[in-house]
């Protein structure tokens, strides 16, 4: 088995999380974290900064480094998702930018 180390930001606004979408050659869609591979040598927090500026063009700031996974987070979003289970989308220009 081989792993990979992935960096992926948790960027919360007003209560609100940034997720990007992505659709499959199949035109499935899914959410998730921006965010992906760190490159051989790079750096998680540099990793995780240009990772979100691939996948959303915004600007990201890293302001402290969570070790956990994925399942944590998406354990961590459930507990706190509104009662009707819809998140309402940000509108391009609805984040802040750093």
């Amino acid at each position: 088995m081989s792993s990979r180390l992935a960096a992926y930001a948790v960027c919360v606004e007003q209560e609100r999380v940034l997720l990007v979408r992505c659709v499959s050659p199949a035109g499935e869609t899914n959410w998730s974290l921006p965010g992906g591979k760190v490159e051989h040598a790079e750096d998680p927090f540099d990793a995780v900064v240009r990772e979100v500026a691939e996948e959303t063009g915004c600007d990201a700031v890293v302001e402290r480094l969570r070790r956990s996974s994925l399942v944590d987070v998406g354990i961590a979003l459930t507990r706190t998702r509104p009662l009707t289970g819809h998140v309402p989308p940000v509108l391009p220009g609805g984040l802040i930018q750093h």
